[in-house]
């Protein structure tokens, strides 16, 4: 029987962006794709495993390029108001299911800002048991050491953990390991799903 279940955050327990931040800058202010791009090339990657700070990379290499006036929390709040809209039917769906017993996990794979922003201002740790972080632990998702840890940490067994992410290749490791993996599709579905992993 399946106890605990891991959640992904961007298209799962947060709706999926309306438009990414390089089609943003472009539309809003003008600015070139080709001036955002470096950013997800090279250092976007080191933020999410907490080798770089996100926040001091903008402020030395990006944020004069792109002709932004205002302040570095300012251009936050810009970036993440498409990115932050919380999946509430999901969440209602987790609630529901946790009064009964089973146990949450929020896997997130973020730099530090925004991870504490969705945790906190957004409120999804008021949702979960337990949360973590890449950032902190300097592993992404599909490191299986990442959901080794979290399995010993939280005394969990492969067998007894769903991983639930809307990527297949973020599922390759998970199910290598041998936890029950389900790519999402939507809330109705992911509700049917839990029904059946709760009664086998």
């Amino acid at each position: 029987m399946i106890k605990a279940v891991i959640l992904d955050i961007d298209g799962v327990t947060i709706e999926p962006r309306k438009a990414w931040l390089k089609q943003r800058l472009k539309t809003d202010f003008r600015v070139d794709e080709s001036l955002v791009n470096p950013l997800f090339i090279k250092d976007y990657d080191e933020c999410v495993v907490g080798k770089k700070d996100l926040k001091e990379v903008l402020e030395k290499s990006y944020l004069e390029k792109w002709g932004w006036v205002g302040t570095t929390e300012e251009f936050f709040k810009y970036w993440w108001k498409s990115e932050e809209t919380p999946n509430n039917e999901l969440l209602k769906t987790v609630n529901k299911y946790r009064e009964k017993g089973l146990k949450f996990i929020l896997l997130l794979e973020q730099e530090k800002y925004r991870a504490n922003h969705l945790l906190n201002d957004v409120g999804l740790k008021n949702y979960v048991d337990r949360f973590y972080m890449s950032y902190q632990t300097g592993m992404n998702k599909t490191n299986k050491k990442f959901l080794e840890m979290i399995l010993k940490e939280n005394e969990l067994n492969p067998e007894e953990v769903m991983m639930v992410d809307d990527e297949d290749e973020n599922l390759i490791s998970p199910k290598e390991l041998g936890i029950k993996i389900y790519l999402f599709k939507d809330n109705q579905d992911f509700e049917q799903q839990l029904q059946q992993v709760t009664l086998s």
